[in-house]
């Protein structure tokens, strides 16, 4: 289940439940992609339906920054722990 951010579903994992998925993504037929939304691309998926559909498409969105980690609290759903994108490649 993904936590809702303004629109955008996080999958709520720690870096190395992240990096186990990643991983299981490697094995299974067919192309996969990751997102990292920081909060300035949260803002972009709210103006920009087709960004939304993109970011929400992907097989893993991490949050990238701890102003997600903090606004899924804040909305009462939080997060279990911010994904840098730079730190999961």
């Amino acid at each position: 289940m993904r936590i809702d951010v303004l629109g955008v579903g996080f999958d709520n994992l720690t870096m190395t439940e992240a990096v186990s998925r990643g991983a299981a993504l490697l094995e299974e037929p067919g192309c996969h992609y990751v997102v990292t939304p920081n909060p300035e691309i949260v803002e972009v998926c709210r103006e920009n339906p087709a960004a939304m559909q993109a970011v929400n498409g992907a097989d893993l969105v991490l949050p990238d920054g701890i102003g997600v980690v903090k606004g899924a609290a804040m909305l009462g759903t939080p997060l279990k722990e911010k994904t840098p994108g730079i730190e999961f490649a």
